[in-house]
């Protein structure tokens, strides 16, 4: 095989294991807000977009709108390659934004507060910004 095809067969492997990952994450999050509906009165929207990288090409990245208290906290993949080699979302009002960093070896972790993304930290993310 030649080295451009096999540069593109990694690039398509890294596209599908970034989707993968941005699927469960917002997955893990729908979970967390349906488990918490009794306490947090939000209202979650799926959504898709279409994203177009360097490297990996086009394809379609899951998002999420939460609404509470008529606000709205979007959810939303920035890139595969937004900080290195690392994947990075947002989580944003447009007033305030948290940034998740994901890695295949730790998975997703705040940047601002340097620990791995847990249940109890998303909604102090999320509370931060209604």
């Amino acid at each position: 095989m030649s080295e451009l095809f096999e540069a593109n067969l990694e690039n398509l492997r890294i596209r599908d294991e970034w989707v993968l990952a941005l699927r469960e994450l917002m997955d893990q999050i729908k979970q967390w807000v349906n488990e918490t509906q009794q306490e947090q009165a939000l209202i979650v929207q799926e959504r898709s977009l279409a994203k177009d990288e360097q490297y990996i090409g086009g394809y379609t990245a899951p998002a999420l709108t939460l609404t509470a208290e008529n606000r709205n906290i979007e959810v939303l993949p920035v890139g595969r390659f937004a900080i290195g080699p690392i994947g990075r979302v947002d989580v944003t009002n447009y007033r305030l934004s948290h940034t998740l960093l994901y890695s295949s070896k730790k998975g997703w972790a705040s940047l601002e507060q340097r620990k791995p993304l847990t249940k109890s930290l998303f909604f102090e993310l999320v509370q931060s910004m209604l």
